[in-house]
């Protein structure tokens, strides 16, 4: 008897597993996600912000995307995406995207300028009503990040699997974290150094779960092994 149970053990680990497995399998939330990370430097401080930040401090923070989500605004020259997770970080001062806030990012292909025969690609990314603590006084209304380049920087509107260096975005570059109503003059702008892509394939996920699984009876079999030499 005492050599039938361990093995019933090693089955059951090996069930749970795939159940789990197929559990997730089952699971619309297993989705596939793609995270942006982004860093910059500030250049710019409203007087009304100013005990807070100061030229030079280093912004970074991280945004992301579900890869399944459809395109929000299909038309021939842009493509609107929902972020589902959002934080930014100034010097000490950190915001993030809270349950009542909403995220975008637009990516634009061959967008038409206001200047005639000039059409450009890019990515503006903008985050409302964030999770913050105010600065004298003044709550955070909004972040974005524009960065727009020639029109031959994208080949669509897509998200972005791999992004482009910053420096070719030669047209603009700009990031801005903005506190307080529209009449008021209380922000911090600066230039963004850099932005990469992490995209995590739900089938990485449900691979870890089964790597996990297969731990777990590995070890069960050893166990055993150890019990049936005693």
């Amino acid at each position: 008897m005492q050599m039938i149970n361990p093995w019933f053990r090693r089955g059951g680990i090996l069930a749970a597993g795939l159940l789990l497995c197929s559990g997730l399998v089952a699971t619309p939330a297993m989705a596939a996600l793609i995270t942006y990370n982004f860093t910059g430097n500030v250049t710019g401080v409203d007087t009304l912000v100013s005990s807070q930040f100061k030229n030079g401090m280093k912004m970074n923070g991280s945004m992301t995307v579900d890869m399944d989500t459809v395109d929000q605004d299909p038309d021939d020259s842009s493509g609107t995406y929902g972020v589902e997770s959002f934080n930014v970080t100034i010097g000490a001062y950190t915001a993030t995207l809270g349950p009542f806030s909403t995220g975008s990012i637009d990516i634009f292909d061959n967008l038409q300028t206001t200047q005639p025969g000039l059409r450009i690609d890019g990515l503006f990314a903008a985050m409302d009503q964030m999770d913050a603590k105010d600065v004298n006084g003044l709550g955070p209304r909004f972040f974005a990040i524009s960065l727009f380049g020639p029109r031959t920087l994208f080949g669509s509107d897509a998200l972005l699997m791999s992004p482009p260096s910053v420096s070719s975005f030669n047209e603009f570059n700009d990031f801005r974290l903005v506190f307080g109503p529209d009449s008021v003059a209380g922000g911090v702008s600066g230039v963004v150094t850099s932005l990469t892509a992490v995209p995590l394939p739900a089938a990485v996920l449900l691979f870890g779960v089964g790597l996990i699984s297969l731990v777990g009876l590995r070890a069960g079999g050893l166990r055993n092994l150890r019990g049936a030499r005693a």
